[in-house]
Parts: C-alpha cells; sequence; structure tokens
C-alpha cells in the first residue's frame, strides 16, 4: 500500500518528516495522479510504501529538450512539468 503524507518540522532549522496521512492506495499510477493535483507551492509530500519515504516532492528533475532553450522541472516520478 503507498501512502501520501503531509509534512511538519520539528523545531526551527529542523528537516521536514511526514506527519499525517492524507492518501492511500495500492496503485502507484493513482498516487502519481495525486501527487500531480495537489498544490506543491508551499508543502512538501512524502510518498511512503512499507513504512520506508519512496520520495517527497522536494526532489525535482530538470529537462531540457532542445538543447538549454527551454527548461522544464517536474517532480521526481511524476508527470506535470512547469516550465521554468
Amino acid at each position: 500500500m503507498y501512502k501520501v503524507y503531509d509534512h511538519t518540522h520539528y523545531g526551527h532549522m529542523e528537516p521536514a518528516v511526514p506527519f499525517s496521512k492524507i492518501y492511500e492506495n495500492e496503485i502507484f499510477d493513482e498516487i502519481i495522479e495525486y501527487i500531480d493535483n495537489l498544490n506543491h507551492k508551499d508543502k512538501i509530500y512524502f510518498v511512503i510504501k512499507n513504512n520506508k519515504i519512496l520520495f517527497d516532492t522536494t526532489q525535482k528533475i530538470y529537462e531540457s529538450p532542445d538543447g538549454g532553450k527551454t527548461v522544464y522541472e517536474r517532480i521526481i516520478n511524476c508527470k506535470k512539468r512547469k516550465q521554468i
């Protein structure tokens, strides 16, 4: 079962950690679709399976299909990308 958690910080300058479960599904593609539809602007979300963090929404991939003229950013494993 894959689970999506939001985050919290336990103190000033402490790293983000998973806090409360907001979604779960047995199908990884459904988890990715859910993550793609969330607003990531100020939130960090963690994807967890078997009590291990698979990835969080701060992990990004940068792509440039035209050799550097246009650069896109997307969350690891996700399909939705935005131009930067």
